[in-house]
């Protein structure tokens, strides 16, 4: 299982790199030190949710941190595009980057995010790991459903990738 996942992730990264080349250099710009940039109109901010975001973690592209997950588990902070959110309470969202996805959840169920953040660049921080993909999630039920079809490529492959957040960080409009 694991060399096919393996092997789906280099032909994924194969595929769309250039767009993971535009991709990380766009998270890149989104997340630079404000210390080194000058301020401009029309510079990214972002609006935090949960912990501070770690400062002596360099964030890795999502396809980047599924590459290394080892022992079936990976911890640091990935970058992505929320691609979908729990519309009822914004008790999870879908992480999309380079053809790779993750379904974020938030430790504890200790914070929530917005409902309208999906297309938004996003930082998250927290354990990356292969779990197996459930159709109801702490009892919410079906509303967690429509995810643009991440989730449905997920339960028929009976695996997703998981990240349990501490740390969110989401671009503003």
């Amino acid at each position: 299982m694991r060399t096919c996942i393996r092997r789906l992730s280099y032909l994924s990264r194969q595929l769309s790199f250039s767009v993971a080349i535009v991709l990380a250099l766009y998270a890149g710009s989104l997340y630079a030190d404000p210390a080194l940039s000058e301020t401009s109109s029309s510079e990214v901010t972002f609006e935090r949710f949960g912990d501070a975001m770690p400062t002596d973690i360099n964030p890795v592209r999502l396809g980047d941190a599924i590459a290394a997950i080892d022992d079936n588990q990976w911890r640091g902070t990935v970058t992505g595009t929320v691609t979908k959110v729990c519309l009822k309470e914004g008790c999870w969202l879908a992480l999309v980057e380079g053809g790779h996805y993750a379904r974020v959840t938030f430790k504890d169920y200790a914070f929530f995010v917005p409902t309208d953040i999906a297309t938004r660049a996003a930082v998250v921080h927290g354990e990356l790991s292969l779990q197996k993909a459930s159709g109801a999630h702490h009892g919410h039920g079906n509303h967690h459903g429509n995810d643009g079809g991440h989730m449905a490529k997920a339960s028929s492959d009976k695996t997703q990738f998981q990240i349990v957040a501490s740390a969110v960080e989401v671009a503003t409009e």
